[in-house]
């Protein structure tokens, strides 16, 4: 079934496709080495800086720090997992919800 007649998953994978580049553009730049930094995205973090006024990444405190590294590690790799699988149609997770409740039919007979 294709991607256009999947409602709910049109709606999650523009959901996923666009937290890749914001991770990867604003969020991470921090933690990213500077090779991997461009002006893009200092261009782009400056910009959501200055029109958001976000106090985390205005000063951010330090414990934030660990929120970046979650959102890169677990983030990120979620992301770019979902998309390939919305995109190529995967039921992993619809199928884990079906074998579920057949689990609790059997245990109920």
């Amino acid at each position: 079934m294709s991607i256009c007649t999947r409602k709910r998953d049109w709606a999650y994978l523009l959901f996923f496709v666009t937290h890749v580049p914001i991770i990867l553009l604003i969020d991470t730049v921090p933690l990213l080495p500077t090779f991997l930094q461009t002006n893009l995205s200092h261009d782009l973090r400056h910009f959501y800086i200055t029109t958001y006024r976000d106090k985390f990444f205005e000063d951010p405190p330090t414990w934030f720090t660990v929120f970046i590294w979650m959102e890169l590690l677990y983030h990120l790799p979620l992301s770019i997992w979902a998309t390939r699988g919305l995109l190529k149609g995967n039921h992993v997770i619809k199928n884990a919800k079906k074998k579920k409740k057949k689990k609790k039919k059997k245990e109920m007979q």
